[in-house]
């Protein structure tokens, strides 16, 4: 697909709100961040640095990385029972940046982005870290053979680059 349908699409999916229709129902991992975000912090005023959701068995597990009260933290989420584990972990200073969390992107349109950019494969990882001052996704992309990681700027949905790994 060329970059003018992609676009096209992309805007259709913001505009309409349907991403969810074009992507299959099976996966529970179809949330946007701002949920998986208000699971853990509710109103603690938690700086987070990373979220990444990982396959893990037949179900998704959100990381999360976080600071509230000069403490950083790992929190996991399982998307099969909801529980949340948290364990205190130690970031070194400037190491991270805290992310912007400007935009509520669904990680199903993400998907869709990412495997159209790629050109075949199914997403099958998926973080959002803070480089710079702008929160960019990189997602995984995997045919079966070959494995690219395409990063997707987080508040313009512009592709800000695709690798081969």
């Amino acid at each position: 697909m060329n970059k003018g349908n992609t676009s096209l699409l992309i805007l259709l999916m913001l505009i309409s709100g349907l991403g969810a229709i074009f992507w299959p129902a099976k996966e529970k991992q179809l949330t946007s961040v701002k949920s998986v975000i208000y699971q853990i912090d509710g109103h603690s005023h938690i700086n987070f640095y990373s979220i990444k959701l990982l396959q893990k068995d037949k179900g998704y597990l959100y990381e999360v990385i976080g600071q509230q009260h000069q403490q950083a933290y790992r929190w996991q989420i399982n998307d099969s029972s909801e529980v949340i584990s948290q364990e205190s972990i130690t970031i070194a200073a400037n190491q991270e940046n805290s992310l912007l969390l400007d935009k509520n992107i669904l990680i199903q349109n993400l998907s869709i982005i990412a495997e159209m950019t790629a050109g075949k494969g199914v997403a099958t990882s998926w973080q959002l870290t803070n480089e710079g001052g702008r929160d960019l996704w990189k997602i995984g992309v995997t045919d079966g053979v070959q494995h690219h990681d395409v990063i997707i700027n987080n508040n313009t949905l512009a592709i800000e680059a695709v690798k081969l790994i």
